[in-house]
């Protein structure tokens, strides 16, 4: 007997509200590292682990590395440098709270992004969400009745790099080997 779609969709959503929970528990635990070493040198920390990890573990489908890939993984590369290191730098001077929430605007911007960039506009539903998401945040930010500070602005230009290097990942994931690309 075949299982129904939904019965299906289940154990997705139930990896959803982990990546979801992960996801959040970062912010507490990156603002407590930062506390003890400073931003770059945490970065180059996580981001050098996490190359040799890809490395040890993905050679086989990284090398010959074709120029193509390479340019489009340098690209991918410093938006995504760009994200951690104003978010990183911006969990120094605002609350991890802040910061999540800020952060979670990227899901505001890329349709936008899309727009302006690639000129395909979102659908309807896409905006509808996109507008619930904005009055969401902005609820729980304090409805703008909170004075915005400098690590909450940080943590925004961060937001803005995660929606580019979300429409930069739809473009070029199609195009190339995902390993290569993120590595």
């Amino acid at each position: 007997m075949a299982l129904s779609s939904r019965t299906k969709q289940i154990p997705m959503d139930l990896l959803r509200i982990l990546v979801s929970f992960f996801w959040g528990s970062t912010f507490i635990l990156v603002k407590n590292a930062v506390a003890l070493v400073d931003t770059f040198s945490f970065l180059a920390v996580r981001f050098t682990l996490s190359f040799l990890l890809m490395i040890a573990f993905f050679s086989n489908r990284l090398f010959p590395i074709k120029q193509d890939v390479f340019k489009a993984g340098i690209l991918l590369g410093i938006v995504l440098f760009a994200s951690f290191a104003f978010q990183t730098w911006g969990l120094n001077l605002t609350s991890a709270t802040n910061a999540a929430f800020i952060t979670g605007l990227n899901v505001v911007v890329v349709p936008f992004f899309s727009l302006l960039i690639l000129k395909k506009a979102a659908a309807p539903s896409a905006m509808a969400g996109v507008t619930a998401a904005f009055l969401g945040l902005y609820i729980l930010l304090g409805g703008g009745s909170s004075q915005w500070n400098r690590g909450d602005l940080l943590v925004l230009i961060c937001a803005m790099a995660v929606a580019f290097h979300i429409l930069l990942t739809g473009y070029y994931a199609p195009r190339f080997d995902a390993f290569a690309l993120v590595t």
